[in-house]
């Protein structure tokens, strides 16, 4: 007599091979659903998202799009700034259980970094918000600098060693 597991997986071979093109799209998006939402919740998306709402759509520029080498981002989290707060929203594809954010000033606080002691080049910026879980948000000096210049003089960007 054939063991569990045995059975188990030939029901599975034959219940897979007689799935359609739709039935595995389905099958996708559902698995996908369930993994956006078990990131959004491990990664404390949903807890900023309950401190941090943003108010309305940002119509501004987005940080960092523009990347060396004339190529589009490819990063997951878009990063915007004003003289009201920071923004922060997820590309649109990532979107599900991570609606956009927005942080105002008095709530952000940042600090520089050096990833490694020997390598200079490699630092940048480690931002966290006041409320909410201690997830910080790395990003680049050049980013940095930008988020500087579009805050109007409401946030700066700390030194670097």
């Amino acid at each position: 007599m054939p063991d569990m597991m045995t059975m188990l997986a030939a029901h599975l071979e034959k219940t897979a091979a007689s799935l359609g093109m739709r039935d595995c799209l389905i099958m996708f998006s559902i698995v996908m659903l369930g993994i956006l939402f078990f990131f959004s919740r491990v990664g404390g998306w949903h807890e900023l998202a309950k401190h941090y709402p943003a108010p309305k759509r940002y119509g501004g520029a987005w940080i960092g799009n523009e990347v060396h080498f004339g190529k589009t981002s490819g990063d997951a989290i878009q990063v915007g700034a004003d003289s009201q707060g920071l923004y922060l929203s997820m590309w649109i594809g990532l979107r599900p259980f991570h609606p956009p954010l927005f942080v105002p000033w008095s709530h952000v606080t940042a600090v520089g970094y050096q990833a490694v002691p020997w390598n200079k080049k490699n630092t940048g910026v480690r931002i966290t918000f006041a409320l909410g879980p201690v997830i910080p948000l790395e990003i680049d000096i050049g980013s940095a600098k930008e988020i500087e210049g579009l805050s109007e003089g409401q946030w700066r960007m700390p030194q670097l060693d």
